[in-house]
């Protein structure tokens, strides 16, 4: 009843509770109710869309029935530089630090 997703980089979730798909505003913490289905984006680590450069990585508890996402400042400066040495063009390694 979950499905983890992570293609297009930008945290977001999607629920569907049998007669409406809801999307939440805030997916930081979402509680998983065994009736509804989900669809949960846990963003990138590298790349982000949503213009926050930090590392996106998600924790479900299955326990708990809560899902949380997290972040993770890395060395993005490092990143680029590596970006930059292998030839590839400058606006990929740029764009990191914007979370573009």
């Amino acid at each position: 009843k979950i499905c983890f997703i992570g293609h297009s980089h930008k945290p977001c979730a999607f629920i569907h509770d049998s007669t409406k798909i809801i999307i939440p505003e805030n997916t930081n913490h979402i509680e998983i109710e065994p009736d509804k289905r989900y669809i949960i984006n846990t963003g990138s680590v590298g790349q982000p869309r949503d213009g926050d450069p930090r590392a996106a990585y998600g924790i479900l508890d299955t326990d708990k029935g809560l899902f949380e996402l997290k972040r993770l400042v890395y060395p993005v400066e490092s990143v680029q530089d590596k970006i930059k040495n292998c030839g590839l063009p400058w606006q990929l390694g740029y764009r990191l630090s914007l979370g573009q």
